[in-house]
């Protein structure tokens, strides 16, 4: 852990010289920028499964799991959480 968050260990091995020195003068630390967005991205992920799952769980008269892990898995199991690229899937493509 970095600073109590999560280290997800995003690696940046693809960047070239030129551009590694770029990110260096935007960022102290390149660990911890990707670990919070990371940990940014996760928040507000479960805050739209979670307020999905309680709409659900209001208009549909059910009540939600204990934790806050079991709800999660609840939402994927009503179809709540469905991961972005099986959303995007279900787009239809412009003629």
């Amino acid at each position: 852990m970095t600073n109590g968050t999560k280290n997800y260990g995003v690696a940046i091995a693809n960047l070239t010289p030129a551009e590694k020195i770029c990110l260096d003068f935007v960022t102290s630390s390149i660990d911890n920028t990707l670990n919070s967005f990371v940990d940014s991205q996760v928040q507000f992920g479960k805050k739209a499964i979670l307020g999905g799952l309680k709409d659900y769980c209001f208009n549909n008269g059910i009540a939600p799991a204990a934790t806050e892990d079991e709800r999660i898995a609840q939402a994927l199991a009503l179809g709540i959480a469905t991961p972005v690229v099986e959303r995007i899937k279900s787009i239809p493509e412009e003629a």
